[in-house]
């Protein structure tokens, strides 16, 4: 049950209609961030995504510009091994439903 709790907070915060707004920095992320998944390419500005007090990364992909074009978060699978918690899952697409 705590995998439903979790998905119903998550899709509590993306109906909240949040901003998520971004800043173009490096020096900061480099300091601030782990930024050792993005590509060598990135460039010399990556973007940091910021949703409310809930998360801030950096990241090249595309984002939206609220919580509430998102239009629902799924839990798929959730693993714990060698003391690491990986919890996968999917946004919702407004198209596929899925």
């Amino acid at each position: 049950m705590e995998i439903i709790s979790l998905e119903e907070a998550v899709n509590r915060i993306i109906r909240a209609n949040m901003p998520v707004p971004t800043s173009n920095l490096r020096g900061e992320a480099e300091e601030r961030y782990f930024t050792g998944k993005l590509p060598a390419d990135a460039g010399a500005r990556i973007r940091i995504v910021r949703v409310g007090d809930y998360d801030a990364c950096p990241c090249i992909g595309r984002h939206v510009r609220s919580t509430a074009d998102i239009p629902g978060f799924r839990i798929v699978s959730t693993a714990y091994e060698n003391g690491v918690l990986r919890i996968r899952f999917v946004l919702q697409s407004a198209a596929s439903g899925t």
